[in-house]
């Protein structure tokens, strides 16, 4: 496993390659967008972690209404910030006036917002909340 520590556009972020996956962790500067090479979000704190093959295993963002990986929005919620959570099965949004959720993550996907259950629909690639 091996360990980076970088700064970058006032962020502090760590890399942990593992055999399997890398993890991204971050801390967020203010008006910091960019976190590191390919990840763009204005959250907070951001924990990422990615499987070498490509795919996001997991992410966790605190006070975030945004997150892109490489070209593709993984996560938004335009003009709300929320604290997400994924571990590959559910999503998890806690917010206040959240009025559309958009998330790359597989169709099967439970989510669950402010502590309920949500119905959802596909468009693409992206599930999205119907609110």
């Amino acid at each position: 496993m091996g360990v980076r520590v970088v700064t970058y556009h006032c962020t502090l972020s760590v890399r942990l390659e593992h055999s399997r996956f890398t993890d991204l962790v971050c801390l967020l500067g203010d008006s910091a967008r960019v976190v590191a090479p390919l990840v763009e979000t204005d959250a907070e704190v951001l924990f990422l972690r990615k499987e070498h093959g490509g795919s996001i295993a997991s992410f966790t963002a605190f006070r975030c209404s945004s997150l892109k990986v490489g070209r593709k929005v993984v996560y938004r919620t335009p003009g709300t910030e929320t604290d997400v959570f994924f571990d590959g099965k559910t999503l998890v949004v806690d917010g206040t006036n959240i009025l559309k959720c958009e998330a790359r993550v597989p169709a099967k996907t439970v989510v669950r917002m402010n502590n309920r259950p949500f119905p959802t629909r596909k468009e693409g690639e992206v599930l999205v909340v119907n609110m």
